[in-house]
């Protein structure tokens, strides 16, 4: 975590966060290696019990006392079946009697790779070019992510289709997928620590060290690092991230079909609609995501590439794994048999009016500053602060800050439609099970925090335009309350 006067400076480190970096960097590999054997469907579970996934890996079916005990009892133990989840024969946990499933996973994992980076190069697209960074580099993008993104799932449907990808292939490899991208994600953060100090991009314009090498790990050297040409960050935190994701839970709603003998859950297919929904706003919005605090702000360290390669896959999809081996439906234990239909329709509907309302919040946004202030929305004009500020290179710039429509309320309002949005693709009908509500809590956490990093990088940026700012907006999230 870095306190910086811009995207490109490296100065402003606050001592006492280092060790919080030390932390994340060594704890949250293990962490989410946690979660996926928490969530694991136990040993009385059918999908275990019947054989139906061709690995019988096997965890604490999303009982968090199980999995602490167990840590407890004997760490090592867990320890050793977090990396390799099939048991031998013999009762032994072995490399040999991972290796096919490992070798596997691998395979897909590649292939998926390199089919999202072939992509990205080949497929057609508008250019668009991004915010200006501190160090005077101006990154340039081709708008083709939601072709990418339609390609990607469209082309995984037809591969299921075709009996060439079995349709749970992620549910029968998640843990060792995990495993390697666990992997992956850390030798490539490293990897970019040394470029960013040997061969940076762009004449090292945006590249910076704190002088802590564990620090520059987490929080990254360059802001804008590229790899043969390929932006780092958008193959990461877009083309590989987002498209993942979603690969995921379509795969996790195969499972939950085979395993109710073809029926699909409602609870499932809430949660696999609404996320595919949702990221495909996020593509069609991605030339935004590109100017957001992600790209524009974070370097492309540990916080954020192993974040999208690893955190996404396993906290963001961890409902869809939870409801991917449930043999009860929770739509129907919640509103009966006629009514749970109706129920996650209306599921659908609210996450779909939350999901339209965040994108509708950015595109006002985007258009009232591509419109330098003249634009409306529903009918009505815009109302913009003007913000003068000065880059670190003595050039006067100015920004527009949205003070109407939905900025109004609050200054990163948005973020009350996403977090309703989450919690309407998670289905927490069940609050007695802590698992499937992990996402929307995490996400709660992590956009409160993400506010209020902003508002003091804007105040920073803009000084007294940004107090009058907070004046006619004063809520942060939440009107009323933060």
């Amino acid at each position: 975590m870095w306190s910086s006067k811009s995207s490109g400076s490296a100065e402003g480190l606050i001592p006492c966060r280092t060790a919080g970096a030390w932390a994340l960097t060594v704890l949250s590999p293990l962490l989410v290696l946690f979660l996926v054997r928490w969530g694991a469907p136990g040993a009385d579970s059918p999908a275990w019990r019947d054989g139906l996934l061709p690995f019988n890996y096997n965890g604490h079916g999303a009982n968090l006392t199980a999995a602490v005990e167990a840590m407890r009892a004997d760490p090592m133990a867990e320890l050793r079946a977090f990396v390799l989840p099939v048991t031998c024969a013999d009762g032994e946990r072995s490399l040999h009697c991972n290796e096919e499933a490992f070798v596997l996973a691998a395979k897909y994992l590649g292939a998926f790779m390199l089919a999202q980076i072939a992509m990205m190069v080949v497929l057609p697209g508008g250019r668009h070019e991004g915010p200006e960074s501190a160090g005077g580099h101006v990154p340039v993008y081709t708008k083709n992510g939601v072709l990418s993104y339609a390609i990607s799932m469209a082309g995984f449907v037809a591969l299921v289709s075709y009996d060439l990808v079995d349709g749970d292939v992620v549910m029968q490899l998640y843990p060792f997928m995990v495993v390697l991208l666990n992997a992956f994600a850390l030798v490539l953060c490293l990897f970019m620590v040394v470029k960013g100090h040997t061969c940076p991009s762009h004449g090292g314009r945006d590249s910076s060290t704190s002088g802590d090498p564990v620090m520059d790990l987490y929080w990254g050297t360059e802001l804008y690092p590229e790899l043969f040409g390929l932006d780092v960050k958008t193959f990461t935190n877009c083309r590989f991230g987002m498209t993942a994701w979603a690969t995921a839970l379509v795969s996790f709603a195969y499972f939950n079909a085979k395993i109710n003998g073809g029926a699909l859950h409602h609870d499932s297919a809430v949660a696999m609609v609404l996320t595919v929904f949702y990221l495909g706003k996020f593509f069609l919005w991605e030339h935004g995501y590109w100017a957001s605090m992600d790209i524009a702000h974070d370097r492309a360290g540990f916080y954020i590439c192993w974040g999208c390669l690893v955190w996404v896959q396993t906290v963001y999809v961890s409902y869809g794994y939870y409801y991917a081996w449930q043999t009860t439906d929770s739509f129907v234990v919640a509103f009966g048999e006629e009514n749970a239909a109706a129920a996650s329709y209306a599921a659908i509907a609210v996450g779909v009016v939350m999901v339209y309302l965040n994108y509708e919040a950015d595109r006002q946004r985007m258009h009232a500053r591509s419109t330098r202030g003249a634009g409306s929305a529903w009918g009505s004009k815009y109302e913009c602060i003007r913000a003068d500020y000065t880059t670190d290179e003595g050039n006067a710039r100015t920004s527009l800050l949205l003070a109407s429509h939905l900025w109004k309320p609050a200054r990163h309002f948005h973020y009350v439609f996403e977090i309703l949005a989450a919690v309407s693709w998670c289905v927490p009908l069940s609050l007695g099970v802590l698992f499937p509500n992990v996402y929307w809590i995490f996400l709660t956490i992590l956009l409160f925090d993400r506010a209020r990093r902003d508002d003091a990088r804007c105040f920073a940026k803009y000084g007294e335009s940004w107090k009058r700012y907070r004046a006619e907006v004063p809520a942060l999230v939440v009107p009323g309350l933060f």
